[in-house]
């Protein structure tokens, strides 16, 4: 398992790597080196009821959430239960589409955002 440092460490590049730009063909390159596909932000407009990340087909290897801008814990799972709690550095979820990740928040109201790794 990863230590938060280490997490940190991949957030901070990820977001920097989006920050100054893409390779010319749209993809960023992970830590080995090898070739990731375009990357898709998007954020949910998030209350304490569980609803889809992305209100469309979007299909990917996984999706970054990172915790709200809200004063609340934000939770994720699927269209049923939304069990998991997101740490405060945020965290990467397999999946083959972002609509099939759901998301709420503990109290209130806030956006989550997230970005898909295709």
């Amino acid at each position: 398992m990863a230590s938060n440092q280490s997490l940190t460490y991949i957030l901070r590049w990820l977001y920097d790597r989006l920050s100054t730009g893409l390779n010319s063909d749209g993809s960023i390159f992970n830590l080995p080196g090898t070739v990731v596909g375009t990357p898709i932000a998007g954020a949910l407009s998030a209350t304490t009821l569980g609803a889809a990340l992305s209100g469309t087909s979007v299909p990917c290897k996984g999706v970054l959430v990172f915790p709200t801008d809200a004063a609340a814990d934000v939770y994720v799972g699927d269209e049923t239960s939304q069990p998991a709690r997101i740490p405060g550095i945020g965290v990467f979820i397999p999946s083959k589409n972002v609509n099939l990740l759901f998301g709420k928040l503990s109290t209130g109201t806030g956006t989550i955002p997230w970005i898909a790794i295709t």
